[in-house]
């Protein structure tokens, strides 16, 4: 009789723990939480108006960086208020706007000097070294010349007091003008700065390439303030002449 009486005991154990082990079983696979939509849009557009601003500083005119600024407040704003997945859409299609305005003005700060170079007296040495350096970078090299403000082209190493050099650019127009005002230097685009033994100093090397019968080439504008050189603005300008 006790046997019975446990046995029917052990079962009622089993049925009434069975509800349990069937209810942690529902629920998200793995224990995971599903993901909700408007949280994972927001977190996006948000990702995407921090973007928005750190582009914004990139400007250099003061006077367009304020205006993208008031736009990008509008749009936080904007963001601020959003509930629905519709409205971190909308507000995603503004800042969409916004940073298309930015990569213009960037693009248009880029080429700003593009036209401010005539060709020197080296037109022929230009072809023959932008050739011979794709095979040896020590044959030629560009710089720019600080003294007369324009750029030369040496045969070998630099040397400023008697290297065989020809001018191979002159600089004209508005980035004459500021480098004269401003005492502004150009410098190698990747590098515009580095290490001597006198310390830190700019690189006036410019790298030049051959695209048809155009030279192209970029470069950054550098200074001295105490006796440290530091970049004019965060812009790698472009620059092209015609050798035809």
């Amino acid at each position: 009789m006790n046997k019975k009486f446990l046995k029917l005991g052990s079962i009622a154990g089993i049925l009434s723990f069975a509800p349990v082990a069937i209810s942690a079983g529902c629920g998200s696979k793995g224990g995971e939480t599903p993901t909700d939509p408007v949280a994972a849009k927001k977190a996006l557009v948000e990702q995407a108006l921090k973007d928005l601003n750190a582009k914004i500083e990139t400007v250099t005119d003061e006077t367009k960086k304020a205006e993208l600024k008031k736009e990008a407040e509008a749009i936080k704003k904007d963001f601020d208020a959003a509930k629905t997945v519709k409205d971190f859409e909308a507000v995603d299609a503004k800042i969409k706007k916004v940073v298309a305005k930015v990569e213009s003005k960037s693009t248009s700060d880029q080429d700003k000097y593009k036209t401010c170079f005539t060709l020197g007296e080296g037109k022929d040495r230009i072809k023959e070294a932008i050739e011979a350096i794709k095979k040896d970078s020590k044959s030629y090299s560009f710089a720019y010349d600080r003294k007369v403000h324009n750029i030369v082209c040496f045969k070998g190493r630099i040397n400023w007091s008697n290297g065989d050099k020809v001018i191979a650019l002159n600089i004209t127009g508005a980035l004459k003008e500021h480098i004269e005002k401003n005492s502004v230097q150009l410098a190698n685009a990747k590098k515009p700065t580095y290490n001597s033994k006198k310390g830190e100093s700019i690189s006036s090397i410019l790298d030049f390439k051959l695209e048809g019968n155009t030279v192209k080439f970029s470069f950054k504008l550098a200074k001295f303030e105490n006796n440290k050189p530091v970049l004019d603005d965060p812009i790698v300008y472009n620059a092209e002449v015609s050798l035809a």
